[in-house]
């Protein structure tokens, strides 16, 4: 008799343990389905914003520049004709660019080949050609390198090059005739960047717009800062330092 009780409470416990680690594996189960949703919902948000901040980048520099040569190219149409069908070919290549960076960004698939494109993160090597292009457009740039120019990081590059391409937008849209020297600072475990114009400086009740903002993420996407200041003299400054990670300090 014993001995069947004791069977029957061991079958008991049993179907209880079974129980029990069946509700708790169920819970657990629950539990990661709702962190894995959780994830991919914040991995989805981290996307749409760099995808918003790559498209205001590429949309509002492009934008900008045609702007400034359809101005330029109606103001000297009777009097300067060859200068004026010169600027309808920087508008048209501006807007070409434009078109080749978005699919980039998007990853859309080629006409040719049905294929995505290979993305290209632009870096500063692309410097020059973002100042001739600006320069085409009536603003005035003079670049400058500072200390021993080096291979850095894919991200850090990218942002930098972001920075300047955005500081450079902003002045086209708010400074008025103005000049701009922009100077890369290579440090030994740093990168700075100056961006300074002498136009009208800033307004009196200055308000952060999706320019502003989104350099602003780029420095803190690499553990950078990013400041934004008026100038003594008139005009504005960009100053940001970029860690360079794995770089000697």
């Amino acid at each position: 008799y014993l001995l069947s009780v004791g069977a029957a409470c061991s079958v008991g416990y049993a179907v209880q343990l079974s129980r029990t680690r069946a509700a708790l594996l169920h819970e657990q189960a629950v539990r990661l389905e709702a962190q894995h949703a959780v994830h991919e919902q914040l991995a989805l948000r981290h996307e749409q914003a760099r995808i918003a901040r790559e498209l205001h980048d590429v949309v509002a520099h492009q934008v900008s520049l045609i702007t400034a040569l359809a101005a330029g190219a109606d103001r000297i149409f009777d009097t300067e004709p060859n200068r004026a069908r010169r600027a309808l070919g920087s508008i048209e290549q501006a807007g070409r660019e434009a078109l080749v960076e978005m699919r980039r960004l998007l990853r859309l698939p080629r006409a040719d080949t049905g294929r995505p494109e290979p993305a290209s993160s632009p870096s500063l090597s692309q410097l020059p050609a973002l100042v001739e292009r600006t320069e085409r457009a009536g603003l005035p740039v003079r670049l400058s390198v500072r200390g021993k120019p080096r291979s850095l990081p894919a991200v850090v590059e990218m942002c930098a090059f972001r920075i300047v391409q955005e500081a450079l937008t902003n002045v086209l849209k708010h400074a008025g005739p103005a000049e701009v020297a922009v100077l890369v600072d290579y440090q030994p475990a740093l990168l700075e960047l100056r961006i300074s114009d002498d136009g009208r400086g800033l307004p009196s009740s200055p308000v952060a717009g999706q320019g502003l903002i989104g350099m602003r993420e780029r420095a803190r996407l690499v553990g950078g800062r990013l400041v934004v200041s008026q100038r003594p003299g008139g005009g504005v400054e960009v100053a940001a330092a970029l860690p360079v990670p794995g770089e000697p300090t």
